[in-house]
């Protein structure tokens, strides 16, 4: 049986060697996270616009708001049924608001509106039935866009092209800071239409003939923000 100083000896040891085991882990720890690095890269691409958006509107004034409400509702029964005769067409009616003209605060008149917004793939139709009704309505605004599916399938392509760009990059990165190996830490994947479809103003009851218009393209872009670990 030793002395208690031998004791006291041995678990002076025993303190130090735990010490060293944990110091030992932390500097592993240390290795094994490496450096992290963050960038973003991106790809983009033109595409068609392939649907289009009109909005008409339909108003009337008077001095009875029962007047003014049937006299929307003839106007609209009309743009509709001239609507629903272009085959490739959808048409629907929205907004509908009767509402006081104050003057001196008091009701002088009635005012009644209702919008009709007409939906297309096919640019000549739509702009044939817009012409039309544009001698009782007025037209709102006229928009060309992407399709839902023309821009999933835009996406899709653009997000392999991100993913490939994304890789390249990582390579570039491991290559100049000379580690040995990288690996995946955090990716996340931002698809996202940079350019706003083509819109074009009211342009007012009574406006003779279709309007002039070209769909022209919308610019998407998908962009890969991720972070690397360098080992």
């Amino acid at each position: 049986m030793g002395s208690r100083h031998d004791r006291w000896r041995g678990r002076g040891a025993l303190g130090v060697l735990a010490a060293l085991q944990l110091v030992a882990g932390d500097i592993a720890v240390a290795e094994e996270a490496g450096h992290r690095v963050s960038f973003r890269v991106s790809r983009a691409q033109d595409v068609d616009n392939d649907r289009v958006d009109a909005v008409l509107a339909a108003s009337a004034e008077t001095p009875r708001a029962s007047d003014a409400a049937a006299e929307v509702n003839r106007v609209m029964q009309w743009a509709l049924e001239r609507a629903r005769r272009e085959k490739g067409v959808s048409a629907r009616t929205t907004g509908y608001r009767t509402f006081p003209v104050h003057e001196d605060g008091q009701i002088r008149r009635w005012r009644a509106h209702q919008e009709l917004r007409l939906e297309s793939g096919d640019v000549e139709a739509i702009t044939a039935v817009v012409g039309e009704l544009q001698a009782r309505l007025a037209l709102q605004s006229f928009s060309f866009r992407v399709s839902d599916a023309a821009r999933r399938q835009a996406e899709a392509e653009l997000i392999d092209q991100a993913l490939a760009a994304f890789r390249s990059r990582a390579e570039q990165v491991q290559r100049g800071l000379d580690a040995k190996a990288w690996a995946l830490d955090e990716l996340s994947i931002d698809p996202g239409m940079r350019r706003p479809p083509l819109r074009m103003q009211a342009l007012g009851k009574g406006a003779q003939g279709a309007p002039a218009v070209e769909a022209g393209t919308s610019r998407i872009e998908v962009g890969v923000q991720a972070t690397i670990v360098l080992e």
